[in-house]
């Protein structure tokens, strides 16, 4: 599909998907040529010899880009998660914090991508004080993985945050002007203000191998290719979506061009931190 496709979404991105999806970006072009080059021996490979049998086989190098190609992404979390096991994560219990934020701030974030950073580090602070509410201990450090999340199920804009937090130990808007104090008022009135926290999911000290795998899924690929089937003599693209219920659950057919325009809406800028780390 980037094959086919990027240089056509590129010329007609302006006119069609500006509005939805915010500028082009340079890194878009950089991603998806590189990209293309994940995996094929002409870019580059190792040579791979059994002592053994003498045997050898040629391994293409992988492009391990951001929040793209799935193969190259999973690569990059596969050592990610392995450094969190061996160097980081401690041997107690932990929780997983999942932080949404209302529709009407999400525009804001996909456009000024500088506020995911500020939500992240209100977010530590909050989970922190309310942890040291919680424990009566107010002055307790609390260990944090923050993954930023910035796609739904079907790769639909819903930046989000993913905590990993120890279990135990919006008016930021208002002062970048995205909003005056009336509307910040206003929505601090809303019975259903669309912010929301979900702490179901808890990890025992002991049980490693789950806590390594939520990490992954908080620091998944928008993107996967077994829910993207794509035929280049089709017209249209289904994509499958990975939950039951919700208004994303279900099967969309979408034009190619508008499938690749909004996945590439969630590269990450070059030196856009994705993953945070506070506290204890």
């Amino acid at each position: 599909m980037v094959s086919d496709h990027r240089h056509r979404l590129q010329t007609v991105y302006d006119e069609r998907f500006v509005r939805d999806y915010g500028p082009w970006r340079p890194v878009v072009v950089q991603v998806a040529d590189t990209c293309l080059a994940c995996g094929v021996l002409d870019h580059g490979f190792a040579r791979i010899r059994c002592e053994a049998c003498t045997h050898e086989s040629l391994l293409a190098f992988s492009c391990t880009c951001r929040c793209f190609c799935p193969s190259g992404h999973a690569k990059r979390v596969a050592i990610w998660t392995q450094w969190l096991d061996t160097t980081l994560l401690a041997p107690v219990p932990h929780r997983q914090v999942v932080l949404t934020i209302p529709k009407r701030l999400r525009a804001s974030c996909l456009s000024r991508r500088r506020l995911l950073g500020a939500i992240a580090r209100v977010a530590a602070r909050t989970v922190t004080a309310a942890i040291g509410t919680l424990t009566g201990a107010r002055d307790l450090a609390v260990g944090l993985v923050a993954c930023l999340q910035t796609h739904g199920s079907r790769a639909n804009g819903h930046p989000h945050r993913h905590l990993l937090v120890t279990d135990g130990g919006f008016r930021r808007f208002v002062r970048l002007e995205r909003f005056d104090e009336d509307q910040a008022a206003g929505m601090l009135t809303w019975p259903y203000s669309g912010f929301h926290v979900h702490t179901a999911v808890w990890v025992p000290e002991d049980d490693r191998a789950f806590a390594t795998r939520l990490a992954r899924d908080c620091a998944r690929n928008p993107v996967a290719l077994e829910r993207l089937p794509y035929d280049r003599r089709a017209t249209a693209v289904t994509s499958r979506s990975d939950t039951s219920e919700g208004p994303t659950a279900g099967t969309e057919t979408a034009d190619p061009l508008e499938v690749l325009a909004r996945v590439l809406v969630h590269l990450p800028d070059k030196g856009h931190v994705t993953t945070r780390y506070s506290g204890w």
